[in-house]
């Protein structure tokens, strides 16, 4: 587990990230921050979105995220990559905690630095 974290951080330049039972989703700097997945054992590697994302956050089958492009706002995607939708339009910083439907624990959220919108 954690040498999957350090291989994707050396070799994916790593913004944020969020882990669940099986895999790491993270924000790829090398690819202007946009949504990736990869498994815990470095398998799997997969672009799931097209926008940017900071604070991710992991819940259940979704990836909550935070988008400061100019179509910005609160993004949610489905760990598959399959959907991805708009849940708040704009450049306000929200706490993902007003938005998610259940509360984070700390310790599926890690921010890999902190990023200023």
């Amino acid at each position: 587990f954690v040498i999957a974290v350090i291989i994707a951080s050396l070799a994916y330049n790593v913004t944020t990230y969020a882990i669940n039972s099986e895999w790491i989703y993270y924000s790829n700097e090398n690819d202007v921050s946009k949504l990736y997945k990869i498994r815990k054992d470095g398998t799997g590697l997969k672009r799931l979105s097209t926008e940017t994302a900071y604070d991710i956050a992991v819940l259940n089958d979704w990836i909550y995220y935070y988008n400061n492009s100019k179509t910005g706002g609160v993004f949610r995607t489905k760990t598959n990559g399959s959907v991805t939708e708009k849940l708040i339009d704009g450049f306000e910083i929200i706490p993902l905690s007003f938005v998610l439907p259940a509360p984070i624990p700390k310790s599926c959220t890690k921010p890999a630095k902190k990023t200023v919108l």
